[in-house]
């Protein structure tokens, strides 16, 4: 496993806090591995603002970088990965129950939260929480004291005896969980839950598990994406997305919000991607999203400022009408 980019906090995992990739002596094999225990295979990588995890194909999941809201959930708030000593053998698993390995990684791109699919089926998050983007009923944060993972950790309670998958921004998070609906909780401004209003969700008791509404998209969920303060989700009709929607970002042709209001996300049309509709893959962004659509071709929409389009401009697509569809063209690799 290799990292780099931004390392201010430690999370490229190699013993000091020098970026990397911003001088070509830097890459190649100059660029150092990660120093992971002996014996153990990455099989998933997972980044949050400021933290790095990766799943073990034992089920194990170990985490560097800043530790201050929990986001490493070893019980302690330091920063790890700062000193060569402190990776490797010496980094500790995250405690994720007795018995208990995880299945899937997501990390937050806006805050420092960590959430693990479980073996079981079930869901855990754990650093920051002001939000209840945790989804456990408060607004503390969990993984920096002790005494508050493993068993004390309580599972994300969204009604369901099985949870496919999970996406989270760090401030709010999404799951498609049995009977193939979407459920979403935390910071709710902008209708980025789905549920018709812009309020939080999972900050006070009684607002998980049946309290907590599901998204009423069209169709069978297939995947999703959370943003800053919009999601998406492919389903058997289509793509859909909801909430914060500025830069263009939900694709609907307008600057105008969706979830917020009692009936938007029901009454959806899904995204016009052109003649080819299914999307075989997913990719969203802070403002912005990607599709890789079933011909092979990549098409993106939302905020271009800084050429994340991928289209040769840095304006805006999807804010207007006529930039959909078979208008939206395709990244040129």
């Amino acid at each position: 496993m290799k990292c780099w980019g931004y390392n201010g906090y430690a999370q490229l995992g190699l013993g000091d806090t020098n970026h990397r990739g911003d001088n070509l002596a830097e890459m190649g094999d100059n660029l150092p591995v990660v120093q992971l225990e002996a014996g153990l295979v990455p099989v998933q990588v997972a980044a949050t603002i400021d933290s790095t995890c990766v799943r073990f194909s034992t089920g194990g999941v170990k985490c560097w970088g800043a530790g201050a809201a929990g986001e490493l959930g070893n019980g302690g708030q330091a920063v790890i990965g700062d000193q060569s000593a402190e990776m490797g053998a010496a980094l500790p698993f995250v405690d994720l129950g007795v018995g208990r390995t995880a299945k899937f990684l997501a990390g937050g791109i806006a805050e420092p939260v960590m959430c693990a699919i479980l073996d079981n089926d079930q869901l855990k998050c754990w650093g920051e929480n002001a939000h209840g983007q945790l989804g456990i009923g408060d607004i503390n944060e969990r993984g920096n004291s002790g005494g508050q993972m493993g068993d004390s950790l309580p599972f994300v309670d969204l009604a369901t005896v099985s949870v496919h998958a999970v996406s989270t921004s760090g401030m709010q998070s999404c799951a498609i969980v049995t009977p193939d609906k979407i459920r979403c909780w935390g910071y709710g401004l902008d209708g980025a839950l789905g549920d018709g209003t812009y309020v939080n969700r999972g900050d006070q008791a009684n607002e998980m598990g049946g309290n907590l509404g599901m998204v009423p998209v069209s169709g069978t969920p297939l995947a999703i994406g959370v943003g800053g303060n919009f999601a998406c989700a492919t389903t058997t009709t289509g793509l859909y997305c909801w909430g914060s929607n500025a830069w263009g970002q939900l694709g609907i042709g307008s600057t105008a919000n969706q979830g917020d209001d009692p009936g938007e996300v029901a009454a959806l049309a899904p995204i016009a991607l052109g003649t080819t509709q299914m999307v075989e893959q997913l990719a969203v962004g802070d403002t912005h999203v990607c599709a890789l659509l079933a011909d092979g071709s990549i098409r993106c929409w939302g905020q271009g400022s800084l050429g994340q389009l991928g289209n040769g401009s840095q304006g805006t697509v999807g804010n207007s009408s006529g930039q959909m569809g078979n208008a939206l063209s395709a990244v040129s690799l």
